[in-house]
């Protein structure tokens, strides 16, 4: 049993363009919109990643840069039905070499946020 696992990944987005986030995480990633707790005084957007991590979306005033190496991960159990998912809606990613049993891309919100997406390859999963 591991000691520690994610609750939540929290990165930022300028706050004029909050339609874009909910739009970009609900209708791109297919990501569920949770209620954010009203005891939360910050704006932002909160999002399911699976039964238990959440992605929150906090807002910052303009310019807004992310930093160049930072992302999140988060596995999917099809990664050809989200790239096509992506190129429905016309969404840009760069494939990466498969790494220690797992087939990954790379994709960035409408903000410039990096995001891993990562599967398992066969010959990961006969291992």
């Amino acid at each position: 049993m591991s000691l520690l696992r994610i609750d939540h990944v929290q990165i930022t987005a300028p706050r004029a363009r909050e339609r874009e986030a909910r739009h970009f995480y609900t209708s791109v990633l297919g990501l569920r919109e949770l209620e954010r707790p009203r005891t939360i005084p910050a704006s932002g957007l909160w999002f399911a990643l699976d039964e238990t991590a959440e992605l929150h979306v906090v807002f910052a005033e303009d310019p807004f840069r992310p930093p160049l190496s930072d992302h999140f991960a988060v596995v999917a159990d099809d990664l050809e039905a989200v790239k096509r998912r992506l190129a429905d809606h016309n969404v840009r990613y760069n494939p990466s070499p498969v790494q220690a049993g797992y087939e990954r891309i790379f994709v960035q919100d409408p903000f410039g946020n990096r995001i891993e997406v990562l599967a398992l390859t066969r010959e990961g999963a006969l291992k």
